[in-house]
């Protein structure tokens, strides 16, 4: 989805020298202009962000149904804590026992699954609730021009890319 430019590998070290050097440069002008507070809710805001996919992609991977989706609520409040927990612990338990596993470790496998994801996005949602509206309002931002980026240019190159691999191996 970018130039190759950025996949040159050095020959000796062996590291894409290219894109390291870029975004060392990309880094630090943003870095020289920018406040700590907001580096760092913007850094942790895309950190939690990260582990919540990374947890649901564990529990969609270990779990998927074909052609069904669950839809999760929350409330305010000490009520809506309590009855978020309940929902989180009985919605857990019900996927849990009635649930049947579409791929089961052969060896070895993460242990919990299930709850140990399910809890992990608990966490992480409370985490975000920490993190306050402007720095969300940047993350925003960014994520829009970052999926303009994806649609303009992006979903193209993976197009083409996906018919040019296509017609070389048939």
């Amino acid at each position: 989805m970018i130039s190759p430019w950025f996949a040159k590998v050095h020959e000796r070290t062996c590291t894409p020298v290219n894109a390291t050097t870029t975004m060392l440069a990309a880094t630090a002008i943003i870095v020289f202009f920018t406040s700590l507070g907001i580096l760092s809710n913007l850094l942790s805001i895309s950190t939690l962000f990260i582990f919540m996919l990374v947890t649901i992609g564990l529990i969609v991977r270990r779990y998927y149904v074909s052609a069904t989706t669950v839809y999760w609520g929350s409330s305010d409040g000490w009520i809506g804590l309590v009855v978020s927990n309940s929902i989180w612990f009985l919605s857990t338990l019900a996927l849990w026992l009635g649930v049947p596993q579409a791929k089961k470790p052969r060896v070895w496998g993460v242990p919990l699954v299930l709850w140990l994801p399910s809890l992990s996005v608990a966490i992480n949602l409370f985490l975000l609730g920490s993190i306050n509206k402007a720095s969300f309002e940047r993350f925003g931002i960014w994520i829009g021009i970052l999926l303009i980026y994806y649609i303009l240019i992006g979903l193209h190159a993976s197009y083409d890319s996906d018919m040019e691999s296509k017609t070389t191996a048939g």
